[in-house]
């Protein structure tokens, strides 16, 4: 008899506690969810901000032959075009492509080509591949600084013609935004609430 008690007990307390907790979930817990879905569905360089420029070091200091110019990244879309009279530039979700729209050659120098810096949101890591049909271009021509967040791609003296490209597909970790991180604590917050409420004992009937 006193089991048959105890079982009854216990299943008074889940009915009594179920709808507490259902209600608590319906009003905070599933908003938030919600809130913070538009912060992790997408884990791309596509809407960050990056800082691009043209330059040269004849040996220093570099010189800026264009820029650098902050621009957004977009997709599908060539964020620059005949830049420096010589790149159109594609920034993909994972990848920074060059197609050259000028031909000639390169002068020589320590460095001359093209330089991007501080993604928005990102932060860069390395290289993951390198793809070119730049005769002379491999990977000890792309340059990476990583305390300086720099991508470097270097034309020192090669030969180029137009219609070649090069894309360089990045290794990244994204940089949770301020209010994502808010986002999260408020989520364990809330799920901390509710196992708490999930462990109070139903209150004695009057």
């Amino acid at each position: 008899m006193l089991v048959m008690d105890d079982r009854q007990s216990r299943r008074n307390h889940a009915m009594t506690t179920l709808p507490r907790i259902n209600t608590f979930a319906g009003r905070w817990v599933l908003p938030l969810v919600l809130l913070m879905l538009p912060h992790f569905a997408h884990a791309g360089l596509i809407g960050s901000r990056v800082a691009v420029a043209a330059a040269e070091a004849a040996p220093s200091p570099l010189t800026y032959l264009q820029g650098p110019d902050s621009i957004l990244v977009q997709d599908p879309a060539y964020e620059l075009r005949g830049y420096a009279g010589l790149f159109d530039l594609d920034i993909g979700d994972t990848y920074v492509r060059i197609d050259l729209v000028g031909s000639g050659q390169a002068r020589s120098a320590n460095f001359l080509g093209l330089l991007l810096q501080d993604f928005s949101g990102i932060a860069l890591l390395g290289i993951r591949e390198l793809q070119s049909t730049v005769s002379g271009f491999d990977d000890g021509r792309v340059l990476f600084d990583p305390d300086l967040q720099l991508l470097g791609l270097n034309f020192q003296g090669l030969s180029l013609i137009e219609g070649q490209s090069i894309a360089v597909v990045l290794d990244f970790r994204v940089i949770p935004l301020p209010g994502t991180l808010v986002l999260l604590t408020l989520g364990a917050l809330a799920a901390a609430v509710i196992g708490r409420r999930a462990r109070m004992p139903a209150s004695a009937p009057c």
